[in-house]
């Protein structure tokens, strides 16, 4: 009996215990869903890895979305608010009805692949002053857009093919002076931009068809010391330059056709290269080659 009496609290402390914890399970709170994608004034986005911004992804009438394309700095979903920072991989791509003026705010970094391929904007390009990534064929084919085309020197990236077929670009060319390689196609048949083209003395190789088909370009071409490759056909059709001019000690590597025949009859290059130069594939572009000493 002794015993009995001995073990009484300690069973009664126990089922305090057991109806505490199974009082305190039931009480947990449930936890809110996590927002992936929504969608606001007709645009979709995908919250990012952070958080707190966002990717644009496209347009709920896709392909049939029409008429002027304004993406905004923040957007608020949920009483959250976003900070638009991506436009997404194909997010516009091949939405011929967005014929009227493109804005991409400031708060953009990247513009993903074929973000805007095939779009019909008319206006003029302005691209984010914090921009670092344009990705390939991002504005491939955008054929109506018109005006200068600067890419800041804050891109890092420019991809393959990211302008091609942008024939009516008809202002001046300024390439980010971060890069290090024109890709192929990169500049691809943009047939209207003027004035001289001036390649980045960052840039190390300048790839395939990259500036071909460019007729309208004037006054002198310059490639940069650093630069050690030119690809097929990269300045195949821009015939408007009059004076060609290498700063590279060792002529860079030539694919065919990297330059217009019977087109450029002088090459100017560094003081006492010229023995380089009459070896390499250079020489069969150019009737006279000459050495400026007066640079070193």
């Amino acid at each position: 009996m002794k015993n009995i009496l001995h073990l009484t609290p300690i069973f009664m402390l126990l089922l305090v215990t057991i109806t505490s914890c199974n009082k305190s399970s039931n009480n947990i709170e449930p936890q809110p869903s996590v927002v992936t994608d929504f969608t606001i004034d007709s645009l979709n986005y995908r919250v990012n890895d952070d958080g707190s911004t966002v990717t644009v992804t496209g347009h709920v009438s896709g392909e049939f979305a029409y008429g002027d394309l304004l993406i905004p700095e923040t957007v608020s979903y949920d009483g959250k608010n976003y900070t638009i920072t991506v436009v997404g991989d194909e997010a516009f791509d091949g939405c011929w009805g967005l014929s009227g003026n493109l804005s991409i705010p400031s708060t953009v970094t990247k513009i993903g692949e074929n973000a805007f391929s095939y779009c019909q904007f008319t206006g003029c390009l302005d691209l984010p002053g914090n921009l670092t990534y344009i990705g390939d064929h991002a504005f491939a084919y955008c054929q109506w857009m018109r005006g200068a085309l600067y890419i800041p020197d804050s891109v890092t990236y420019l991809g393959e093919g990211a302008f091609s077929g942008c024939m009516s670009f008809d202002g001046t060319l300024h390439i980010s002076r971060s890069i290090t390689s024109i890709k192929k196609g990169t500049f691809d048949w943009c047939q209207q931009l003027i004035g001289t083209l001036y390649i980045p003395n960052s840039v190390t190789e300048i790839g395939d068809w990259a500036f071909q088909g460019c007729y309208r370009f004037t006054s002198y071409l310059e490639i940069p010391e650093a630069v050690t490759y030119i690809g097929e056909s990269a300045f195949s059709g821009c015939t408007g330059f009059s004076e060609v001019i290498s700063l590279a000690t060792e002529p860079p590597t030539l694919r065919s056709d990297a330059f217009p025949s019977d087109v450029y009859s002088t090459l100017t290059i560094p003081c006492n290269c010229t023995y380089q130069y009459q070896h390499s594939p250079w020489y069969l572009f150019f009737d006279t080659i000459i050495e400026d000493c007066d640079k070193n």
